[in-house]
């Protein structure tokens, strides 16, 4: 009995001198990449072209800007746009005169600490969103237990000469979601399709739009990606299991799209 009560001691006194000690882990950090954020719309002033450097594993708070940086964008006629960094914004490069063009094609070239860095994606012609429902639900999980929740339903009608990529977005009093839900057309081409957006936080009172975008392979592998690595993550550059598969070309990681909304 005394034997056993001393070996409990003993390693009650290893695992609380254990317990104080700081164990420091070295960690060899990967040089920061290159971001490139492109997104590019059929509205004036709405297209810009986001560089940035991703920061350390232990400070995932601070936005690294690229200034400096060469950028212009081809479409397929070979017309050229540049697009001049913001005054007021480092690392935002925007071009208000530039407009995507439906069923276009588009290149990225972007030349930065002496690195050249291209991409290219393709728009299709508008997405046709033809209506929004809503069915009503009865809560039982969470602090609207007891409620009735309203899931929104929307329906398209999917152009049967193209092979279609979807972005699809609740925005809900003004304040879209952070996340997009990804369709393709692969088992509805040329015929109308509806689908619901799952919530349990729209009420009586709230007012909904669908953001219908339509987008190319690229992009839709991107996001796809970026869903399933991101879980609930913060960000495409967050800490993640893996980075999204990315159609940039060059010492950089991000993505380039001319996604088109429904009209």
């Amino acid at each position: 009995m005394r034997l056993t009560i001393g070996i409990g001691l003993m390693v009650m006194i290893v695992l609380a001198y254990s317990c104080e000690n700081v164990i420091n882990i070295p960690l060899n950090e990967a040089d920061r990449k290159i971001v490139v954020e492109a997104d590019l719309c059929d509205l004036p002033g709405l297209s810009y072209v986001l560089l940035s450097k991703t920061g350390s594993v232990y400070d995932d708070s601070t936005f690294y800007s690229l200034s400096g940086a060469s950028v212009t964008v081809t479409d397929l006629s070979g017309t050229s746009f540049v697009f001049m960094e913001d005054s007021l914004v480092p690392g935002l490069y925007l071009c208000p005169g530039f407009v995507v063009q439906p069923e276009n094609h588009y290149d990225l070239l972007v030349e930065v600490e002496g690195k050249t860095i291209s991409s290219s994606s393709a728009s299709f012609s508008k997405p046709n969103l033809t209506d929004i429902t809503f069915d009503p639900q009865v809560v039982y999980f969470g602090s609207y237990a007891g409620d009735t929740a309203w899931i929104p339903y929307y329906h398209l009608s999917d152009n049967g000469a193209e092979q279609n990529y979807y972005k699809i977005r609740m925005v809900k009093n003004g304040k879209p979601r952070r996340r997009f839900m990804l369709t393709d057309d692969k088992l509805f081409n040329g015929s109308n399709f509806s689908g619901a957006i799952y919530t349990n936080s729209v009420k009586h009172g709230d007012t909904i739009s669908i953001e219908l975008m339509s987008t190319d392979e690229a992009n839709f592998n991107y996001f796809e990606t970026f869903e399933n690595a991101d879980g609930d993550a913060g960000g495409p550059f967050s800490a993640a299991p893996a980075n999204p598969v990315s159609n940039i070309v060059g010492d950089a990681i991000g993505y380039f799209g001319v996604p088109l909304p429904t009209p």
